[in-house]
């Protein structure tokens, strides 16, 4: 079945705003372009949580210095193809 990804991304950015606010994170959600694509929820689901957490966890490393952390998404067409 094909859906588009854009209220998957909404969704998961609405999970996490608490703890991007508790850690001062600044979380921006780019949709330029969301097209139907198939794809299984579930698994793109946990790659998206899995890299957020990724992220979380790459800006308490004692090594991070940045003052205002940030964690963009952008969900875009890379090229226009037909099959």
């Amino acid at each position: 079945k094909a859906a588009t990804l854009g209220p998957l991304l909404q969704q998961i950015m609405q999970l996490y705003q608490a703890e991007f606010r508790q850690r001062g994170v600044h979380c921006h959600l780019y949709i330029q372009a969301d097209r139907a694509v198939a794809y299984d929820a579930a698994q793109i689901e946990q790659v998206l949580i899995n890299l957020i957490k990724n992220a979380l966890e790459a800006f308490t490393l004692p090594t991070f210095s940045r003052a205002s952390p940030a964690i963009s998404l952008t969900l875009n067409t890379i090229h226009d193809q037909q099959l």
